[in-house]
């Protein structure tokens, strides 16, 4: 692999998913150069994490408790980890880990699906764990783009992200749990419900379209999902408070 003239050399490990070739686009038009692996390439996760500067995992997040223990360690010194995953607790303490030191550890949560019209104006979450200078170099690069950045701990990334993307979901899912309960079809809501009631069939159709192993972290792999979401007990008070207000 050569190394560009100038700048770091990007590296994505699961590099062929949506979101790995998403980014993969845009470090390219910055003029960078870009290296990926994946299943069936011929560069490894391990020459990857070996030869690069900037480092993302992009992976399910199963896969990436696996995946980084093993090759997070083969890091050099000044490079910089990140992990994309949505949920950051787990997946960047892993990284802190087994990162070398000197190593730079980061969460950099997209809050945004790989198939957005235009990444401009979307949100990132940043987790910071250890400083490193190609950190600034990537928030001046999602500056460029348009990306609206947002500095957390890896904690209150979870703690946020519990409710403002997995109480979403449960909603959707909710809803269309109530609407197959009553024996209503997508096609009959379609036809019948109010324009508010289309956002929410929008809605509901956009997270039934997701891939199950993103709902299944965002929803089982938050730890802070529990408290607030999980018990019908919550949604009864909720239900309860709602009621007793417009009374």
């Amino acid at each position: 692999m050569v190394k560009a003239k100038s700048g770091p050399v990007v590296g994505i490990v699961g590099g062929k998913g949506k979101m790995g070739r998403l980014l993969a686009k845009l470090f390219k038009r910055r003029g960078l150069e870009v290296s990926v692996s994946d299943l069936h390439t011929r560069l490894t996760n391990a020459r990857l994490v070996e030869a690069c500067d900037i480092v993302f995992f992009s992976l399910p997040f199963k896969q990436a408790l696996r995946v980084i223990p093993r090759i997070a360690p083969l890091a050099n010194p000044g490079a910089l980890l990140c992990d994309l995953t949505s949920v950051q607790e787990k997946t960047v303490s892993l990284l802190a880990r087994h990162a070398p030191r000197g190593v730079g550890v980061s969460g950099v949560h997209p809050m945004f699906g790989p198939d957005v019209p235009s990444m401009k104006g979307q949100p990132v979450f940043i987790c910071p764990v250890r400083a490193n200078p190609w950190l600034g170099f990537l928030k001046r690069i999602f500056k460029g783009a348009g990306l609206r950045l947002h500095v957390f701990s890896p904690r209150e990334h979870d703690r946020l992200t519990a409710v403002l993307q997995a109480g979403v979901y449960l909603n959707a899912l909710a809803f269309a749990g109530r609407l197959a309960d009553n024996g209503i079809s997508l096609r009959q809501a379609r036809r019948l419900a109010t324009p508010n009631g289309q956002q929410l069939l929008d809605l509901m159709e956009s997270v039934l379209g997701l891939d199950a192993w993103l709902v299944q972290s965002i929803l089982f792999g938050n730890r802070f999902v529990e408290t607030p979401w999980r018990s019908e007990r919550a949604f009864a008070r909720e239900f309860k408070r709602l009621k007793e207000a417009l009374a």
